[in-house]
């Protein structure tokens, strides 16, 4: 209703799938220790909110923390925790999908700038 160029196949098929509800979402689980999966997920936001634009509008609690820390607060150390005003099991959520690999690396938000960001995934 709201779109200029609205088509139902096109719109429907790019929201469910953007949204992961659509039925192959489960190859994209998250929640599993996958690199794949962990890769695609970070890599996305990375590439696609590469300033954290979106993500300091709609999250607050993530406004003030440093870019290099944007998509991963929970690699931050305790004081810069304290600094952005975003300590990670207080004023943000802990992590609960895949912790322990979240916790153990960290991706490269310098090259999600040139369309691909890079980690040890």
């Amino acid at each position: 209703e709201m779109l200029l160029d609205y088509d139902v196949a096109m719109n429907y098929g790019n929201w469910v799938t953007c949204c992961r509800v659509d039925k192959d979402y489960d190859v994209y689980d998250f929640r599993s220790s996958s690199d794949e999966a962990l890769e695609l997920v970070l890599n996305s936001e990375m590439v696609n909110d590469a300033e954290g634009t979106y993500i300091r509008r709609w999250v607050p609690e993530l406004r003030d923390v440093p870019l290099k820390y944007l998509h991963c607060p929970w690699r931050m150390d305790g004081d810069e925790m304290k600094s952005a005003g975003c300590v990670v099991g207080t004023d943000y959520p802990k992590p609960v999908i895949a912790a322990q690999k979240l916790l153990a690396q960290t991706p490269n938000i310098d090259n999600a700038k040139d369309g691909a960001a890079e980690g040890s995934w």
